[in-house]
């Protein structure tokens, strides 16, 4: 009987450790299906974190660039001309011009400009050229009284100043093209793109309206559309601006701006 007794005893302890086994199994299941679902939320909490910050980031690149271009001020290319001269025609010269009698007058010698050319033996044809800006304004007409009063050798002189004027051709404003207003600024890229950017130094920026006459010069290197510096390429010279490409990367370096 006492066999019996304990046999029953056994199998009842043997039936409650299944139980708690059972039990602490469910348990260890449900710790780790929670563990599961919070890695889950955790990880979509990442992914829509840097998803928002990249449409942040992008429109805020754009809101920049759109800036950029309307606050751009435009560069005036001055043009020098000289006085000669020539015979006695009625003018008119300002108020403040001292009076001085014909025979005090002296020839001066101007000074020899002596410009160094970019290019040995290379003749530029400035017609091509075009100037950005607004025309000087004309200035105020002079009293007769006054005007009666000035050498005749001066109102000759600044005749000859007004007819070489009038004689110039007109110069269209220039504008640039969808590529180079469509391209983002050099400083707008990534850490990662601008850290393989080499140094620049811009020394010089000619444009003109035919593509084969416009060149920059970078570094003491005079590059044209299509050149390479280092690992960039000249893709476009703007009016303003360059437009470069490195490894797919395409940027514009604003004209005569240096970089680091």
């Amino acid at each position: 009987m006492s066999y019996l007794l304990d046999a029953l005893k056994q199998s009842s302890q043997d039936q409650g450790a299944a139980q708690v086994g059972l039990a602490a199994q469910a348990q260890y299941s449900q710790q780790k299906d929670l563990q599961f679902y919070r890695r889950l939320v955790v990880t979509l909490g990442l992914v829509l974190t840097l998803i928002v910050g990249f449409l942040a980031g992008k429109w805020y690149q754009e809101w920049s660039m759109n800036k950029q271009l309307m606050t751009a001020n435009t560069l005036v290319v001055p043009v020098r001309t000289e006085i000669a001269p020539s015979a006695n025609e009625n003018i008119k010269v300002p108020a403040d011009v001292p009076q001085t009698s014909s025979k005090s007058l002296e020839p001066v010698t101007q000074p020899e400009v002596v410009t160094k050319p970019v290019k040995e033996q290379l003749v530029e044809d400035y017609s091509q050229y075009k100037v950005v800006g607004k025309p000087l304004e004309q200035p105020s007409a002079v009293p007769a009284a006054e005007l009666a009063a000035v050498p005749d050798t001066l109102k000759a002189a600044f005749a000859q100043a007004v007819a070489q004027t009038e004689n110039q051709q007109e110069y269209e404003v220039t504008q640039g093209s969808s590529t180079s207003s469509r391209v983002q600024p050099l400083e707008l890229l990534p850490d990662v793109i601008l850290a393989r950017v080499p140094s620049l130094r811009y020394q010089a920026h000619i444009y003109a309206t035919q593509a084969d006459k416009r060149w920059i010069r970078i570094n003491n290197r005079d590059l044209y559309e299509g050149d390479m510096l280092d690992n960039l390429k000249i893709i476009e010279i703007a009016p303003e601006q360059t437009v470069m490409n490195m490894d797919g990367y395409q940027f514009s370096l604003a004209a005569m701006q240096d970089f680091r």
